[in-house]
């Protein structure tokens, strides 16, 4: 078990480490992160969908227990920031979508992989289809809320949020490829597999080299509750309520450490657009929730990894890479 958590870990302090002494500089780390994003996590999803029979590719019971959770945190924490603390409709929402929206792609993806291999990528494939599927929503709301023309501008944005995302994009290649029955041409295959093989430790290294320890101190405590909301809330509710339903054992993990990651940074965007009349305020705060929660993350999601892995240890025996 250990074999498989440490390496994980030791990527990211690694990256971490490397910025602190101005070893890579933060600019390089961000190429780094966009690289990752845009191809190495798309061509992951992509031949491991196009590789799966459809049929096994949505767990319906999953898809609701994942997508009902996370909507009603949506809700009733924009209930709470609106009515409790007197917070504007589009800061609450924002908001919302800070302490319930995690950082799949970049962090969820290369960790998932990295501790499980190939037989966790239709879980957290699907898992990020959700979670951006919940994202597009939150953005169709702020946008109608934006606009005195109708639900034509909303739902232009809405769809734009959802389909130009390189990770939905090859999921819905994959998953139609999958109908086919037929298997990905080695040529292909193997164009893809050197992407695929980069994504843990670029992913994985950029996202230690930039996290941010500056003011931590200061941050931890007055972001205390979106933190403890984020990262141990969060995945607290999903594994209650998956573990309820009787989610098979890998969907129950792929599910629980999707809730427990850091908050993501799109989310920073959103207020930029929607939440203008306190767009400076607004704004600051989200990034001191992102950069807090990116560094609790490590230890927290550690604590998870080893909860999960009492629970079901047969899902944790060690993995072998080919390259």
């Amino acid at each position: 078990m250990w074999s498989n958590i440490l390496p994980i870990f030791a990527i990211i302090i690694t990256g971490s480490l490397l910025r602190s002494i101005n070893y890579i500089r933060e600019d390089f780390a961000e190429q780094m992160r966009r690289f990752a994003f845009n191809f190495c996590a798309p061509a992951l999803i992509l031949i491991a969908l196009g590789s799966a029979f459809y049929d096994d590719v949505w767990n319906w019971k999953y898809v609701g227990v994942l997508g009902i959770v996370t909507i009603a945190a949506l809700i009733i924490f924009s209930y709470l920031l609106r009515v409790t603390l007197e917070k504007s409709n589009d800061r609450a929402i924002c908001g919302a979508c800070a302490i319930t929206i995690p950082r799949g792609i970049l962090f969820g993806l290369p960790l998932i992989y990295g501790l499980f291999g190939k037989k966790a990528l239709i879980p957290a494939a699907v898992s990020m289809v959700v979670i951006y599927a919940i994202y597009a929503i939150a953005v169709f709301i702020l946008e109608f809320r934006s606009q005195k023309s109708g639900y034509e501008q909303a739902i232009k944005k809405c769809f734009k949020t959802f389909f130009c995302n390189p990770l939905i994009i090859a999921a819905i290649i994959g998953y139609l490829y999958s109908f086919t029955a037929f298997p990905v041409t080695v040529g292909v295959a193997k164009y893809l597999k050197f992407f695929e093989v980069a994504l843990i430790p670029i992913a994985l290294f950029s996202f230690g080299a930039q996290l941010s320890f500056k003011h931590f101190s200061e941050h931890l405590v007055s972001e205390i509750w979106p933190l403890l909301v984020k990262l141990v809330l969060m995945p607290g509710l999903v594994l209650w309520v998956g573990y309820s339903f009787d989610l098979s054992p890998m969907w129950l993990i792929v599910g629980v450490l999707f809730s427990a990651l850091p908050t993501a940074h799109v989310n920073t965007k959103i207020v930029k657009e929607y939440a203008k009349e306190e767009n400076h305020t607004l704004a600051h705060r989200i990034d001191r929730i992102y950069n807090i929660t990116s560094v609790c993350s490590i230890v927290s999601l550690f604590f998870w990894v080893l909860i999960l892995a009492n629970m079901y240890p047969a899902q944790f025996r060690f993995v072998s890479f080919t390259y």
